[in-house]
């Protein structure tokens, strides 16, 4: 099976930001080894919610694959957590994420300037025209801009 799906389905069941996919794969060492383990080994490793091994135990590659295809149809490539174009920063971090969504060229973001921005889901008019502002500076200066969801003001730092 294709490492993407995998990696996808993993994101799904543990969300964006679970601070366990270091420790999982150290443990378990391949993604495609995680669904390939027993329910008592699963409740064993400490690493999971009753809700998590039950989809772990079931889970939805269709829905992974589906998501997989649109992201291939649209130009989105799909980086997986251990690839070699994978940011080194980002892997780096407590909480890296499974996977991420890529449209248009990577930036070098192990070798450049990088500023998080993140605000908001719910903004104010004087939030969106300050992220606007501040991130179009910052893109404008050379720096990168990264944050997490790009919902609420961080897409207005990205369309920036």
């Amino acid at each position: 099976m294709d490492k993407r799906i995998l990696f996808i389905t993993l994101q799904n069941i543990l969300g964006f930001s679970s601070g366990k996919l270091k420790s999982m794969l150290k443990e378990f060492k391949t993604a495609e080894n995680i669904f390939s383990q027993s329910q008592k080994r699963l409740k064993s490793c400490g690493f999971f919610t009753e809700n998590q091994i039950s989809k772990i135990l079931n889970p939805d590659f269709k829905n992974s694959e589906r998501i997989l295809n649109d992201c291939i149809n649209l130009g989105i490539n799909v980086l997986c957590f251990g690839d070699k174009n994978y940011p080194l920063r980002l892997a780096e971090i407590h909480d890296p994420p499974a996977v991420l969504y890529v449209l248009g060229d990577l930036p070098d973001i192990d070798n450049e300037v990088v500023i998080a921005m993140v605000g908001t889901r719910k903004f104010t008019k004087y939030g969106k025209e300050s992220a606007l502002k501040i991130a179009y500076n910052v893109a404008l200066a050379g720096g990168i801009i990264v944050s997490g969801g790009a919902i609420g003001i961080d897409s207005f730092c990205h369309r920036a």
